[in-house]
């Protein structure tokens, strides 16, 4: 009789363990479930975050209900807390279906090198400047699909996803309108 209450004990522990295991952890890659999610340093507000945008998260407090995040401005990285209320855990197909990558379709992104290289399968179609706003249309392994203009002609296709970054949430630039026209914000 022992024995069953023992092997019941370790089993409704393991049973703890595993939902506990469905929670929030280091290194999750969450999706933010609000448009003006606070990035605070201290009491400080740093920067913004909007709904649907990726982090991954690098230590959780859920003593405290926050996660420390690492997040890129200007191609330089900050660290900084959010609230555990402002994400959502990660779901089994989106972490497979895009592992390599932040973004998902519909972001607004500002390309951070001075030069990324659009291409079309192995072949490089253009260039796309530095500061400019694009709409992530499809997103594979580390690359992200888009539509700018290459020698005034709408042309469709991949940049590298290391090659952008989420619109500063300090920036006063509004992206432009329509999903498929991107332009170089103003100064």
């Amino acid at each position: 009789m022992r024995t069953s209450r023992w092997l019941t004990g370790l089993l409704v522990l393991a049973l703890v363990e595993a939902a506990a295991g469905a929670e929030l952890k280091a290194g999750d890659l969450v999706t933010v479930n609000k448009d003006g999610a606070q990035i605070r340093k201290g009491t400080a507000v740093v920067a913004t975050l909007n709904k649907g945008q990726r982090v991954k998260l690098n230590w959780v407090f859920k003593d405290g209900g926050y996660a420390l995040i690492y997040y890129t401005i200007a191609g330089k990285q900050y660290a900084g807390y959010i609230s555990l209320k402002d994400i959502d855990a990660p779901s089994g197909a989106e972490e497979k279906a895009a592992p390599s990558c932040p973004f998902v379709a519909d972001d607004r992104v500002v390309v951070i090198s001075k030069e990324a290289k659009l291409k079309v399968g192995d072949e490089i179609v253009g260039s796309v400047p530095e500061g400019t706003v694009l709409t992530v249309q499809r997103v594979k392994d580390a690359w992200i699909g888009v539509t700018t203009e290459i020698k005034g002609k709408p042309t469709f296709g991949w940049l590298p996803a290391r090659d952008v970054d989420y619109s500063s949430a300090k920036s006063k630039e509004k992206a432009p309108s329509g999903k498929d026209s991107q332009e170089k914000p103003k100064e």
